[in-house]
């Protein structure tokens, strides 16, 4: 199975990609400190958080979190890898908060690491290392999608051309030749 990684470093095909274990150290609010505090203690992954590599299972989803991060959209593959919802997180951090006892977030953490999902989920899987199978797409393909994003009123992702040209390459046409082990 291949998964999206969306990243600020240039890589090549057949390169691995390894985590930056820094993403926490950007936090400012103290919340998310203490979510990533509360989700280490609570884990049910062989690492933490902090060491892992974070990849999507949709193509829609790496483009919504590009409009955040990004240069480079990457098709890779990797070995293991431990799935969960994102939007539990925004869930959790509303908690944290309005202020719920520790308790109820450390019991809505144990939810997360029990692959518990929202009503519209957004996968993220976690693994140590992935190797990258196609390079999709650079940061000007990003503001392409951003632009057009924002310009419509109900910020659909699958409106956007840049959504429907990569579908197109990736699923139909199989320009990145990622999908052969399915044939």
């Amino acid at each position: 199975m291949y998964l999206f990684r969306v990243d600020n470093r240039k890589f090549a095909v057949g390169d691995v990609i390894n985590p930056e274990c820094n993403y926490q150290d950007a936090f400012i609010e103290q919340e998310k400190k203490d979510l990533e505090k509360i989700l280490d203690e609570t884990k049910a992954i062989p690492f933490s958080r902090k060491n892992a590599l974070f990849l999507f299972q949709e193509l829609k989803d790496a483009l919504i979190y590009s409009l955040r991060k990004g240069n480079y959209l990457y098709a890779v593959s990797c070995s293991d890898g431990f799935r969960y919802d994102m939007n539990m997180l925004d869930s959790i951090l509303d908690a944290i908060n309005i202020g719920i006892e520790n308790y109820q977030v450390e019991a809505m953490c144990h939810s997360y690491w029990k692959h518990k999902k929202t009503h519209s989920p957004c996968y993220e899987v976690m693994t140590q290392q992935a190797q990258v199978k196609a390079v999709i797409c650079e940061k000007a393909v990003f503001d392409q999608f951003k632009k057009e994003y924002i310009a419509c009123n109900n910020f659909s992702v699958e409106k956007t051309s840049v959504y429907r040209d990569l579908f197109k390459k990736l699923y139909i046409d199989d320009e990145y030749n990622i999908l052969a082990h399915l044939k």
